[in-house]
Order: C-alpha cells, then sequence, then structure tokens
C-alpha cells in the first residue's frame, strides 16, 4: 500500500538517501539546498512530499515543492526554486497522480496564485487535464561518454575549437576555489558581468548560504581563470553524482580576448570526465535566447525541450512570454545604467519577488 506524506525534519536522513539513489537525483533535491534556500531568500520556505511503501518504510517517490510568497507577485508554489536541473523524482505518472493532490491541497491552503513544476530529463507528469505544460525552454547538455579530445571533434570548429586553442596558448592559468577570499572574487566577476548585460544579480547572500552549507566541497566548486596571477573569470559548476551543471560565469571584459569562458569550459568538461561523470549540462535557455542558444548549440551539445508543468493550465500559455514583457525590458535597460550600488538593490528587490 503507497502513501503519501509531507515529511518532518528527523525524515531528512531517509530522504536524502532516497535522493542519493534515485536515477534523476539532483543537488537540488536535497535537504542541503532547503537551508541554502532558506538562509538566502526569507520569503522562501521549502517542504518535502514522499510517496511510502507502507509496508517496507521505504520512499517510493518524492518531490520537494517550495513556497514563495511575494506582496508584489503573490504567493506561489515551485518546485525547486534557483534550480537549473530539476525533475520529480518519480518512476511512473501513477506516482505524480498520486502526489498532486496533496500538492493542490497546498495550493488552496496557501491561497497560493499557481503551481509551477520543473523538469529537465524525466517529462513525467501524464496527461491531466487540468495541469498545463509550457514547452518554451530548451536544455543543452553533452554526454560524456568518450574521451575529451574525441568529444572536442564535436565542437564547432572555428567558434570553439580554435577558441579553445588560442585560451590554452594565452597563458590562463586554471585555478580552483579553496578559500573564503574566492568567494568575493567570484561574485565581484559576476557582478560586473551581469551589470554589462544589463540583468540583476542574485544577491551575494545566496552564494554565501551554498558556501556555508556545501563549503568547498566539490559539490559546488568555482574555477577561476587567472592572468599574471589575476582571476579574469570564473565559472560556478555544481556536481551530484554523474551529473556535472554549469551555473554561472562571470569575467572581466579586458581580457575577452582571451577567451577564458572557453578556457573554464573546456577544463569544466575535462573535470567532469575525470571523476566519472555521465552527463555535463549547459543549463536551461528560453527558445526567444538565439544568441544563447547558438553559443551553446557550437559545443555539440543534445537539445531537448523541457517542459515545465502548471496549474491552473492558463498560467503555462504566459511562461515563455515573462522575457518580453515591458516590466523585463525596464528592468534591462535600468540594470545596465545605474550606479553599482542601486543594481545591487535592483538585485535584492527582484530576487525577493522571484524563486
Amino acid at each position: 500500500m503507497k502513501k503519501a506524506v509531507w515529511l518532518k525534519p528527523d525524515n531528512m536522513e531517509q530522504w536524502d538517501a532516497f535522493v542519493d539513489q534515485h536515477a534523476f537525483g539532483w543537488i537540488c533535491h536535497l535537504s542541503s539546498w532547503k537551508k541554502v534556500i532558506e538562509k538566502s531568500f526569507k520569503h522562501i520556505k521549502g517542504h518535502f512530499l514522499a510517496l511510502y511503501d507502507e509496508e517496507s518504510d521505504r520512499i517510493l517517490a518524492g518531490l520537494p515543492i517550495y513556497t514563495v510568497k511575494s506582496r508584489l507577485t503573490g504567493t506561489r508554489l515551485v518546485s525547486a526554486p534557483f534550480a537549473s536541473l530539476f525533475d520529480p523524482l518519480i518512476s511512473s505518472n501513477k506516482d505524480i497522480e498520486i502526489l498532486l493532490p496533496f500538492i493542490l491541497d497546498l495550493y488552496k491552503k496557501n491561497s497560493s496564485s499557481y503551481v509551477e513544476i520543473r523538469s529537465t530529463f524525466s517529462g513525467l507528469m501524464g496527461h491531466n487535464p487540468e495541469i498545463g505544460v509550457s514547452k518554451s525552454v530548451k536544455h543543452h547538455y553533452i554526454t560524456l561518454d568518450r574521451p575529451p579530445e574525441d568529444l572536442k571533434k564535436t565542437f564547432h570548429r572555428t567558434a570553439v575549437r580554435q577558441l579553445i586553442s588560442k585560451a590554452l596558448r594565452s597563458q590562463l592559468q586554471l585555478r580552483i576555489g579553496e578559500k573564503v577570499d574566492d568567494l568575493a572574487q567570484f561574485y565581484s566577476l559576476y557582478f560586473r558581468t551581469r551589470k554589462r548585460i544589463g540583468l540583476p544579480p542574485i544577491p551575494y547572500l545566496y552564494f554565501k548560504s551554498l558556501m556555508d552549507v556545501y563549503g568547498f566541497s566539490g559539490d559546488v566548486t568555482f574555477l577561476f581563470a587567472d592572468y599574471n596571477s589575476e582571476p579574469v573569470a570564473g565559472l560556478m559548476v555544481f556536481k551530484y553524482n554523474n551529473k556535472v551543471s554549469l551555473e554561472l560565469i562571470g569575467n572581466n571584459e579586458k581580457y575577452s580576448k582571451l577567451y577564458p569562458f572557453h578556457f573554464l569550459y573546456w577544463h569544466a568538461i575535462l573535470m567532469a570526465s575525470a571523476d566519472g561523470c555521465e552527463i555535463l549540462s549547459f543549463g536551461k535557455t528560453f527558445k526567444n535566447n538565439k544568441t544563447l542558444i547558438q553559443f551553446k548549440n557550437r559545443w555539440g551539445t543534445r537539445v531537448e525541450e523541457t517542459p515545465v508543468f502548471f496549474y491552473p493550465v492558463p498560467v503555462a500559455e504566459k511562461y515563455g512570454t515573462k522575457k518580453s514583457s515591458w516590466k523585463y525590458k525596464v528592468i534591462r535597460k535600468s540594470s545596465a545604467i545605474v550606479p553599482d550600488f542601486l543594481f545591487q538593490l535592483i538585485g535584492n528587490f527582484c530576487y525577493r519577488h522571484m524563486g
């Protein structure tokens, strides 16, 4: 007999063990991720819904779901905030059919405006007519099923392979972050890059919380490209089980002709391959971001639509239009021109209402 229950704090060890053995298990499913999110964003509260086998007291399926409260955008349920990779930890549509009523019950109790459940590899949510589906996001990834030099042959010759070669000849040095000062160095590079492209920065507290929870354990890694002992680019990488994801990046534009991004991506691929990982994710991209999609395509990536599921149905139709809204455009234009302290405040404000 199966039963769905909301887990309590003393169930977290069992939950994490379940995540660790599940094919779709990822760092953003763990109870430690909940700690990161709740330390970083006071308006977000995490819950874990599990499907138990009553006879064996074993978790069969599950889903972290987060309540995101905002006076500006309302209350909503999201699974899972700030996760570049995510899947419901289920093995069949029957699992989600049992879990969904509990999620919708929480939706009603919280007077939520909608429920959002993200997916990457599973795509399992059935064909429930009450659930809307948006297919406005693409996921790019490579499978590490061959030696890196063979994999490199699938990269675009002039736009990737030649630039990797130039970067390797440019006297850039790879460095792995291992001390507190490295976090500040990464955030400075990330902050400058976000301002240059007009995107509000995630608050520094998020990165500090990552380090407070994970430290420099290898689950969260900061890679740096140094030139003459100066960090000119940084890349944040997540690793869990057999997967690696390239999360956030920043650079000093003055050194862009050294191609530090290509340098860091290539070294991330080498490291993931050496660690025996099977999948390296370049993250998700909205379909209308043609420039970023082209960049990722040139790395020989596989491309898949990643459905995002919504309740009620009409919310799904609006999901892909967020970045074309006038509010989004105003924020981008103002972010690029305001002083740094105002830019930081814009980031704090935006992420206070996001999830």
